[in-house]
């Protein structure tokens, strides 16, 4: 199995080549993520708001300002944190799959189509930054878990 992963890499064979298109990628990555955050950011901004008119509980205005405030901390300090984005992708990546999961099987009023489009859509933009090694892995398992989650089967 380790001698398919090592032919099985997408890389130049010169080091100088495989240098620039890496630091290519990771620009990329920090653009995505950049605007990611600034996307999530701006609905915990909002979904403050609207729980402040609502008068929601000062736990749930305390928790989106807290995220907005995670998030603004987060988009100034993400060039820094460039040469590591192929993994912090992966990881964002994967629990993106979890949240989802979990959210649409806690049973929130929200129709199962119009969710799986949204999330689709947002996972197809975030696994094409991650990790090639995980690319296969996550669509597999991603794909069971949505089959064995919610495709009721019955044997006949």
């Amino acid at each position: 199995m380790a001698s398919l992963f090592k032919q099985w890499k997408f890389q130049f064979t010169n080091p100088t080549h495989e240098a620039g298109y890496q630091d290519f990628l990771n620009s990329q990555r920090l653009f995505f993520l950049r605007a990611l955050l600034f996307t999530i950011m701006l609905s915990c901004f909002f979904a403050m708001l609207v729980f402040i008119v609502q008068n929601q509980s000062a736990y749930l205005v305390s928790l989106m300002a807290v995220l907005f405030i995670l998030h603004m901390v987060f988009l100034f300090f993400s060039y820094k944190l460039i040469y590591c984005l192929k993994f912090i992708m992966t990881i964002l990546y994967a629990s993106y799959i979890s949240a989802a999961f979990s959210l649409a099987y806690i049973g929130f009023n929200v129709p199962l189509f119009d969710f799986g489009l949204a999330c689709g859509i947002l996972f197809s933009c975030a696994i094409q930054y991650c990790d090639n090694k995980f690319k296969v892995i996550f669509l597999f398992i991603a794909n069971w878990m949505a089959l064995v989650l919610f495709v009721q089967f019955e044997l006949a």
